[in-house]
């Protein structure tokens, strides 16, 4: 949700977030396209009346009554720290740079590959920023592909 929630790019993606029907929760992993530390991560709902149902209450732990928004408990809060520092360093125009970046250059890519590499072929209509693609003659390894992009940086 990251990426696209602030691709201002003219995407061909149909509504993912609360606009489209039926969406009642959104899940983002802060550390992909959010550029935060890994292990940050959040979830949103629709309504509080939602959230009500993620809370975790045990009457039996030892030391009374132990209640907390996650399953995970308690955890330092380094993480959840240096994430928001991120996204208040980013800033909206921030992300919107990166997002148009990101997209166009998977866009060039795909066409790269669809017009300059007859060897390989785009899987399916990849519409953000993953970008699938196969061999279309045996004499070609993909694996050999990925190791020589992995030798270049990618």
């Amino acid at each position: 949700g990251k990426l696209h929630g602030f691709d201002d790019s003219n995407s061909p993606l149909p509504l993912f977030d609360f606009r489209a029907k039926g969406v009642t929760s959104i899940s983002a992993d802060m550390h992909k396209y959010g550029y935060a530390t890994k292990g940050s991560s959040c979830i949103m709902y629709s309504s509080s009346e939602l959230r009500h149902y993620q809370y975790f209450v045990s009457l039996s732990w030892t030391g009374g009554v132990y209640a907390s928004p996650t399953l995970a408990g308690s955890r330092a809060g380094g993480v959840s720290a240096s994430t928001w520092a991120v996204m208040v360093h980013m800033g909206e125009e921030g992300y919107l740079e990166v997002s148009e970046r990101i997209i166009r250059t998977a866009r060039t890519i795909r066409n790269g590959i669809d017009e300059d590499i007859s060897e390989l072929e785009v899987i399916g209509n990849p519409l953000s920023s993953v970008i699938a693609f196969r061999s279309t003659t045996p004499a070609i390894n993909i694996y050999a592909v990925g190791q020589a992009l992995a030798i270049r940086g990618w």
